[in-house]
């Protein structure tokens, strides 16, 4: 071989490993890039699980809060029912009595009207 050829070879060589060294560089500058994203998309996954975690948490105190606060209600609730039920049954029982006392009244009357007109007459003039 002679200076010539092998000058060439090893520019071709020089070439092909400045090539490569070009396409290296370019791969792990995106490598890098890619990786910043993936470590900044995780950290935002992380912060948005922290906040998720944190309104479930709150939300789970406002449940037990309004359980026990409904624990609380309940028999007053209850109580408030029956006094309900209470006031419909002595309703209804007020509705019997009077229904009682007009049909009471009205017998009544009819078993004076029908005295009057089944005892002793006066004379006629």
């Amino acid at each position: 071989m002679t200076d010539a050829t092998t000058e060439a070879a090893l520019r071709e060589m020089s070439r092909s490993i400045g090539g490569l060294e070009s396409t290296v560089k370019t791969l792990v500058t995106t490598w890098q890039s890619q990786e910043a994203s993936a470590s900044q998309g995780r950290r935002d996954l992380h912060f948005k699980f922290d906040a998720l975690s944190e309104k479930v948490s709150s939300l789970s105190a406002k449940v037990d809060t309004a359980i026990a606060d409904i624990t609380d209600i309940k028999p007053s609730v209850e109580a408030f029912e029956d006094a309900k039920s209470q006031a419909a049954g002595a309703q209804k029982l007020g509705k019997w009595i009077w229904g009682g006392l007009v049909a009471g009244g009205g017998v009544l009357g009819w078993m004076l009207a029908n005295w009057i007109s089944l005892g002793p007459k006066p004379p006629l003039h």
